[in-house]
């Protein structure tokens, strides 16, 4: 690429996914991808987040203008790679940035699909994921994200498909169908949980 100046522009390597990553998603309708990025980035952000929270309410759709460092992790490749793959390279960013802040004793949800991005149009292709993003730990009973691997091509609830709690260390991706059944889970842990 070369900008008006004529200096020449060099795109970043991008680690694209294996066929079987693609056909793992295509079929189970979720990835969890480590982040390229050091622990000590994923610790700030933990802490740039328990802080925005310890004083405030949760800001909905605009996280990212009261913690403006998480824009950085569009910027890791593993996850623009895995963008790249399932989405092709024009893939746009939508502006929902929505932090899951689980404080102790949080309740379930019931499981749902979230409402489609532009309007009542479902589309089992994947043209839209959810990214999940963990900056720490997560485990059992911090409350986890629980998804229905496979639910991303039915309409209706799966009451006889399994559920698996994303469980993750700090620094991982989830990369998911827009369409998949999913919940929060009930949280047993003494502290919050933020992702």
């Amino acid at each position: 690429v070369r900008p008006p100046s004529g200096r020449l522009v060099t795109m970043p390597y991008l680690p694209l996914l294996n066929d079987t990553k693609v056909q793992s998603f295509i079929a189970d309708g979720y990835l969890s991808l480590p982040s390229s990025l050091p622990a000590s980035d994923h610790k700030h952000l933990h802490r740039s987040l328990e802080t925005w929270f310890t004083d405030h309410d949760n800001p909905g759709n605009d996280i990212s203008e009261h913690v403006p460092e998480l824009d950085r992790l569009f910027t890791d490749p593993v996850l623009m790679g895995a963008l790249t793959s399932l989405l092709g390279p024009s893939y746009l960013l939508h502006r929902h940035r929505h932090c899951h802040n689980h404080p102790p004793g949080a309740r379930a949800q019931n499981r749902h699909k979230d409402y489609p991005i532009g309007g009542n149009v479902r589309d089992h292709h994947p043209r839209s994921v959810l990214i999940l993003y963990y900056p720490h730990d997560v485990t059992e009973d911090m409350g986890p994200t629980a998804i229905q691997p496979g639910s991303q091509y039915l309409m209706s609830e799966p009451a006889d498909l399994p559920e698996l709690n994303l469980c993750c260390d700090a620094g991982t991706f989830v990369i998911a169908h827009y369409e998949i059944w999913h919940r929060a889970t009930e949280t047993r842990a003494p502290t919050p949980a933020i992702w």
